[in-house]
């Protein structure tokens, strides 16, 4: 380092462009950007992990204890109750209908699942 003229002298010497100049500031600006999308990104992805973890925590708590299975399961069949049909019409070539409404199936399938689980 000691073989190396001074910054100063340097400076007189040799004057930088512009055009030098204005990309080098672009450069610190980008560096400085990068700097902060990434720790916004290492922050976001750490809150992601807690709520996942929280998330899944309070999940096998409530799903531990049988009443609150039984008032999820009720409030799934309720829903499905009110909003769930099925309806299948079609005419067969020989001119005759056939129909096919199923209702509630999914209700149905929901049930028997929950009856299996227990």
């Amino acid at each position: 380092m000691d073989l190396l003229p001074s910054k100063e002298e340097l400076d007189k010497k040799y004057h930088p462009s512009d055009e030098l100049n204005r990309r080098i500031k672009r450069i610190i600006i980008r560096n400085r950007m990068d700097q902060k999308v990434h720790a916004y990104a290492k922050s976001a992805r750490k809150i992601a992990v807690i709520i996942i973890i929280l998330f899944t925590a309070s999940s096998i708590t409530l799903l531990s204890v049988g009443a609150t299975r039984n008032a999820i399961f009720n409030l799934i069949i309720e829903h499905h109750d009110k909003y769930t049909e099925i309806r299948f019409d079609e005419s067969a070539a020989d001119g005759t209908n056939s129909n096919f409404n199923l209702k509630n199936s999914s209700t149905l399938i929901l049930y028997y699942v929950y009856i299996i689980l227990q």
